[in-house]
């Protein structure tokens, strides 16, 4: 009996339809997901001006080599800053955002390792 069932699927429409077209799920479905923006939709694209690594560095010395990179920067340039650490990571960010910049992109990019990429663009 398990055979037969195998060799019917697909070739009938479920039980209760008239007629079935497999292409309607997945049209539906790629309608509703373009409804949903992606969070990192917008800054996918972004290629980074320049870019800074401070993962050995300890703080306060993380964000004063950012901010030295930054100051030598044009206004609405973006710089990578790639990062380790849990201070770091949480001061880094909310220290450019209070001078001004914004950060496009806070993401993990070496899982487990606990390196984080930011994307700031320069204030301007």
């Amino acid at each position: 009996m398990g055979a037969r069932i195998l060799r019917n699927i697909g070739s009938r429409p479920p039980t209760g339809y008239s007629s079935y077209n497999p292409m309607l799920k997945s049209a539906a479905s790629a309608a509703f997901d373009a409804r949903i923006p992606s969070v990192q939709q917008p800054n996918d694209h972004i290629v980074p001006d320049d870019t800074i690594d401070i993962t050995r560095e300890i703080c306060p010395m993380t964000f004063v080599r950012t901010k030295l990179k930054i100051e030598r920067m044009g206004q609405g340039q973006v710089l990578e800053v790639r990062l380790k650490g849990k201070e770091p990571l949480e001061n880094v960010p909310r220290s450019l955002t209070d001078e001004g910049h914004t950060v496009l992109i806070n993401e993990e990019v070496a899982e487990g390792e606990g390196v984080h990429r930011l994307l700031v663009r320069v204030k301007g």
